[in-house]
C-alpha cells in the first residue's frame, strides 16, 4: 500500500465559486424539499448568488477560506475517490485509491 500526500496552493476561491455554483444549485434544485425551492429562486438571481458568496469570502483570511474549502472537500470526499478511481480505471491504471482525507497546513 501507498500513502500519496498532495498540496494544493493558490486556489482561486471565486473562480471555484463561478464554475460550480451553477451545477450545485441545478443538483439542490431537483430534491423535493425547501432546498429545492430556494434553488429555484437562487438560480432566477443569475449571478447574484455567486457575487453574495464572493463578496463574503472576500472578508474571510486566508486561514477562513482554506477552513471552509477542507470542510466543502471532506463534504465531498467519496464523491472524490471515486473520480479519482474512475481516472485511473480509464487510463488502465491498475489501483484503488480507498480514502482521501483533507487538511489545512498551518
Amino acid at each position: 500500500m501507498l500513502k500519496v500526500e498532495v498540496k494544493i496552493d493558490d486556489l482561486d476561491y471565486e473562480k471555484i465559486i463561478k464554475s460550480k455554483m451553477p451545477g450545485i444549485l441545478q443538483e439542490l434544485s431537483k430534491q423535493d424539499d425547501k432546498m429545492s425551492k430556494l434553488a429555484h429562486i437562487l438560480i432566477g438571481l443569475e449571478d447574484l448568488p455567486i457575487n453574495m458568496i464572493n463578496a463574503a469570502l472576500g472578508v474571510l483570511s486566508k486561514q477562513e477560506k482554506e477552513d471552509l474549502m477542507v470542510k466543502i472537500f471532506t463534504e465531498y470526499k467519496d464523491e472524490i475517490v471515486n473520480f479519482i478511481n474512475s481516472k485511473a480505471h480509464k487510463n488502465s491504471i491498475s489501483a484503488e485509491f480507498i480514502e482521501i482525507n483533507i487538511t489545512t497546513i498551518n
